[in-house]
């Protein structure tokens, strides 16, 4: 007890606390008619703590929110600073974790969004608290959440003298690593971090850092060297190592960048707790209970709330896939297993393709028809027949080499009403035709080789290879002149290239349907041009048309005026370039040099001015560049080309 009855105007009723900074006094307020704590600065204080004892002062209390203590009042007395604030009658959360080893997930989940809630209110009005720890929070009776000890928190709108640039203030297992470089430069991520230290103590019962001041100690906060949170505890939910990583990374811009983000993803886990009430009634019944494995909220289980559109999107999403499946089931008639197993009967062709097919298996033509035979009308049913998808990715190491192997092509498996039926079978050059009966299902289940249905196989085997006669044309890309005459064709045998005028006798043994032709055609004055195809196995002819494209030559207008119209051959666009050309517009002059590229020949060069208009004959020589100027006089309207 006190020796003083009254500190300014509040009656004190007992000491509570004393430390070197100073005592800490129990009153009772005396128009309020409640108890509230006296906080008195010690009379030797430096100069430096009486400006911070009153900086805390001046920031609590101009916030006002229920989750951070309020201050009343700040006041001198003789040469003694004293400051007013609301008496929290509870616990610390430093005691409560003491007590109950770890909190478990749902209370550490309300009580973390209730110290979240206020810390956001306190950074959204500048303030950046700088010293978060589970001793700076309160947890009163009533299930309240309060945060207290804002005494070297700092306004970021205002220049904080009182902290040295390099200073270190807070304590050490809590601090950011940028806190540890100088308290002075830290923003509200420096808290939120600090937070996430926080809330892995009450989720594990352990700091993830040391409490001391050490080399070590600081170089892990600094790298982010810390036990993960559930190889401490294994049965944490997902949701926690998320806050974790997000508010601890030892990289600030990675994370989060305000309170906001991990308030709103708390929300989806709380939606069970209605209002504050509710959540302050769960949080008193907590800390009250002494056997934590059997308290109400250990034993309720974290659920994530699904939003309504989450919500409908699942329930449309099962609906679409049971829609699939049976619109699956219908189309591929298995319903008649139950409905139609006295009247249809399942059947399914296939046909067996050397997986060496002289061409790729995808062009392999394979087309299905069938026929009733008794039916009044009749409906024809056709299919046709693809390989399976493994066949499209023969690139993949571990599957089977084609030689000596098969392909089966295949309808799979579908329903016909019972009776007699017609079937032609066009594969590739082959007509195949097959008179068959269908038994219904009922019969077919008695049979061992048809139980599961009735199956038709038909193969395919590789052609015999043909001479083929081969007929080359060659054109003009441009005037479409036939200059078959005078192009060189070359024939690709090897490693080497045959000519196809000279070295008759060495090419002709090459010519046969299902090889690799691979064919170059070279005129003067052209690019060169390179084919490669394929004579099907059944074909004895291949007439090859190609369209070769003149080598280009390099024209630059170098003109004295911009804004003159282009023509080429009397057209103010067309295709131009090398070996392989776009389509252009000619455009205008600019005053100075451009550039284009004409096939080699001789061309027409018009250029326009208002109605005015001058014509030029240039000859393009490929792989030659040809300059011509265009001037233009303002005064007397003429137009020269030279």
């Amino acid at each position: 007890m006190t020796d003083k009855k009254l500190i300014g105007k509040y009656r004190i009723v007992e000491k509570i606390g004393e430390g070197g900074m100073g005592k800490i006094y129990k009153a009772v307020h005396p128009t309020l008619k409640r108890h509230i704590i006296i906080k008195q600065l010690s009379v030797r204080s430096k100069a430096s703590v009486n400006e911070r004892f009153k900086r805390e002062a001046e920031i609590m209390i101009d916030l006002r929110n229920e989750n951070i203590v309020q201050v009343y009042d700040y006041f001198r007395e003789g040469s003694t600073y004293y400051i007013a604030m609301e008496y929290i009658n509870g616990i610390s959360l430093e005691k409560l974790v003491e007590t109950k080893k770890r909190i478990c997930p749902v209370a550490a989940l309300l009580i973390f969004n209730e110290i979240c809630k206020g810390m956001k209110y306190a950074h959204d009005k500048g303030i950046v608290h700088r010293d978060i720890k589970p001793d700076n929070i309160l947890i009163s009776r009533d299930g309240e959440v309060k945060i207290v000890d804002f005494g070297i928190a700092k306004d970021i709108d205002v220049d904080d003298d009182l902290t040295k640039t390099g200073a270190l203030l807070g304590t050490p297992s809590y601090m950011s690593p940028e806190q540890l470089s100088s308290a002075k430069q830290v923003d509200k991520r420096s808290d939120i971090y600090s937070l996430g230290v926080l809330f892995y103590k009450m989720i594990t019962g352990t700091r993830p850092f040391a409490g001391n001041f050490t080399v070590e100690t600081m170089n892990d906060i600094v790298k982010g060297n810390y036990t993960k949170p559930e190889k401490v505890n294994p049965e944490i939910p997902g949701v926690f190592k998320i806050l974790i990583r997000k508010t601890m990374h030892c990289r600030v811009n990675k994370r989060y960048k305000d309170l906001k983000y991990p308030l709103h993803l708390i929300s989806k886990y709380l939606y069970k707790f209605k209002d504050q009430k509710q959540t302050e009634k769960a949080i008193e019944e907590y800390i009250m209970e002494k056997d934590n494995e059997h308290s109400r909220l250990a034993s309720l289980p974290l659920k994530k709330k699904r939003h309504i559109v989450s919500k409908l999107v699942l329930g449309f999403l099962v609906l679409g896939i049971l829609a699939l499946c049976g619109l699956f089931i219908y189309n591929r008639g298995y319903y008649n297993e139950i409905t139609g197993a006295r009247t249809h009967g399942s059947l399914e062709v296939k046909v067996a393709v050397p997986a060496d097919y002289y061409k790729p298996l995808n062009n392999v033509y394979a087309k299905l028809a069938i026929n009733p035979v008794s039916a009044e009308k009749k409906e024809t049913t056709e299919f046709i027949l693809s390989p399976p998808l493994t066949e499209y990715f023969q690139w993949l190491p571990w599957l089977p080499e084609k030689k000596n192997r098969m392909v089966f092509f295949s309808t799979e498996v579908f329903y016909l009403p019972a009776g007699p039926y017609h079937l032609v079978l066009y594969l590739e050059d082959q007509v195949i035709v097959r008179e068959f009966y269908l038994y219904p299902r009922t019969v077919q289940m008695t049979n061992l080789d048809t139980k599961l249905r009735k199956v038709l196989e038909f193969r395919l085997s590789q052609p015999l290879k043909r001479d083929v006669t081969v007929q080359h044309r060659v054109l003009d890309d441009t005037t479409e002149k036939d200059i078959t005459a005078g192009t060189k064709i070359m024939v690709r045998a090897g490693n080497k290239w045959l000519d196809w005028d000279k070295d008759k006798k060495k090419i002709e043994p090459l010519l046969v349907s299902g090889s690799v032709f691979t064919i170059k055609y070279d005129a003067e004055d052209y690019y060169p041009r390179t084919l490669r195809f394929v004579v099907p196995k059944n074909n004895d002819m291949a007439v090859i048309n190609v369209d070769l494209s003149r080598i280009a030559g390099r024209l630059i207008l170098d003109s004295d005026t911009a804004g003159l119209e282009i023509l080429f051959d009397n057209k103010v666009e067309d295709y131009m370039g090398g070996h392989d050309k776009q389509f252009v517009s000619y455009g205008t002059t600019i005053q100075g040099k451009k550039e284009f590229l004409l096939p080699a020949g001789i061309h027409k060069l018009t250029v326009k001015k208002d109605n005015r208009s001058r014509d030029h004959s240039l000859t393009v020589t490929k792989d030659k560049v040809l300059t011509v100027t265009v001037k233009y006089n303002n005064n007397t309207k003429l137009l020269q080309i030279e």
